[in-house]
């Protein structure tokens, strides 16, 4: 059981379009074991596309603007979780379409657990 200690809902602009970010804190591990247990949940380090969604980076490759809904700290030790809501008979749970962007929108998921913390960082972003 976890407890949300920040809560920001940008949504309800044209077509739904905002963002959403949730930090959960947990008082044990119990949440941790069960991510552990399922496949869609990936151990640190952070691909560099999702490591650009939340931190930012500009390069020759791409340009991103950091995450701007809550403070997501530098984590270590941890999971994520990645979901392309955009994506459809593809991969979803796939990453490498983030970069050179031919997506039209950007409709994703990514979670975020700080072992250490036990913090969970839920972004969703759609537009």
């Amino acid at each position: 059981r976890g407890i949300a200690n920040e809560y920001i809902n940008t949504h309800g602009g044209w077509h739904g379009d905002g963002n959403t970010f949730i930090g959960i804190q947990f008082s044990n591990e119990d949440f941790e074991k069960r991510i552990c247990q399922t496949e869609r949940w990936k151990k640190f380090p952070l691909t560099e596309n999702i490591s650009a969604i939340i931190y930012g980076v500009s390069n020759e490759e791409m340009t991103c603007e950091p995450w701007s809904l809550g403070e997501i700290p530098a984590i270590k030790n941890g999971y994520y979780y990645f979901e392309n809501r955009y994506l459809e008979g593809e991969d979803k749970y796939d990453d490498s379409a983030i970069k050179g962007s031919y997506q039209r929108s950007f409709n994703y998921t990514i979670a975020l657990y700080d072992a250490d913390t036990m913090i969970l960082y839920y972004c969703e972003e759609d537009f």
